[in-house]
């Protein structure tokens, strides 16, 4: 398949889907709305965001209240096309789909929704994990999507399908030169996974998280650039007298609000304490509930880290802390 093709599969979802991809702004590679095929970036680097702003906005309202009723807000999501997908987004989005499963807003749009995941192709400087480059045995049958475009070379592509939908989407565009990829399960309990989440248990309390919090600035931007982190509050605005609006803000549990309750008691009193916390939540407790570690590898918070703080440096630190 060539890079025609490609543009051929962009037309025939725009007839259909509210296209977000990848693609250079301002230059920086973020994923938006894809207003014209040409500029889709197939590079297969990560973007700086995430498309979590697409299907878990920030600012979404989710009712309105008069006195003591309750009226929710009529939703009805748009067709959503996620191109250009990399294998940690992917990923990310799997990973969502069992920690959102109870929430109605998230659900209607991913029911509307075709993904379509790109092969990655690592840069300098970038943090992103390494990966199997077999993506037909070991990757692909383990994460949910439609279709999937692997990069050949500079010029050649080559497609896969991973549901009913994409098969019928190719099809219909008469792009039949694909090959079926069955899913089979989540990929759960991995060795490195498993080796982190002891190591984070055992140096509960120790002073290398102290350390590390003594270098962190807490200005969450690493949570705000992470896909899988889905923390918010419930923001009351008033639209009147005894009536009003319940939004839904991204939180984060860097914030120095996020861990107070009643009576000003604050659970995370340290930064050393809120680094621990993230990780635990990442590691320890996405793991237990979900069977799922929360962290796919994406090195964005690597990234966006004005304090320089590497994932890999603080979990490699707690294997000398045991």
């Amino acid at each position: 398949m060539k890079l025609q093709d490609i543009y051929r599969l962009i037309k025939g979802l725009e007839k259909k889907y509210q296209i977000f991809a990848p693609q250079e702004i301002d230059n920086r590679l973020l994923f938006e709305e894809l207003k014209n095929p040409k500029d889709f970036d197939y590079s297969g680097k990560i973007p700086e965001n995430s498309f979590k702003h697409i299907l878990f906005p920030d600012g979404h309202v989710l009712y309105e209240y008069e006195g003591t009723k309750i009226k929710p807000v009529k939703y009805k999501s748009p067709d959503l096309a996620l191109l250009g997908m990399t294998i940690f987004d992917m990923k990310a989005l799997d990973f969502l789909k069992h920690a959102l499963e109870k929430d109605p807003y998230f659900q209607a749009r991913i029911r509307k929704m075709v993904v379509i995941g790109q092969s990655y192709v690592p840069e300098k400087g970038d943090f992103a994990d390494e990966i199997e480059k077999n993506y037909e045995d070991n990757v692909l049958e383990h994460i949910q999507f439609d279709i999937f475009i692997k990069r050949v070379n500079k010029d050649r592509f080559k497609l896969y399908t991973g549901s009913q939908k994409g098969q019928k989407i190719l099809e219909f565009l008469g792009l039949e030169d694909y090959e079926h990829i069955q899913y089979r399960s989540l990929l759960c309990h991995l060795e490195p996974a498993q080796t982190n989440k002891e190591n984070i248990i055992k140096t509960k309390g120790k002073k290398v998280w102290q350390t590390w919090g003594d270098k962190c600035l807490g200005c969450t931007k690493c949570t705000v650039s992470c896909p899988t982190c889905y923390c918010y509050q419930l923001e009351h605005v008033p639209t009147g007298e005894n009536k009003g609006k319940v939004v839904r803000r991204w939180s984060s549990c860097f914030m120095e609000e996020f861990s107070e309750i009643a009576g000003g008691q604050v659970f995370l009193e340290t930064t050393g304490d809120k680094i621990y916390n993230w990780y635990y939540h990442k590691h320890v407790r996405n793991h237990d509930e979900l069977c799922i570690v929360g962290c796919t590898g994406c090195g964005r918070c690597d990234k966006v880290c004005p304090a320089g703080i590497k994932r890999l440096d603080v979990l490699n630190s707690l294997k000398k802390n045991e």
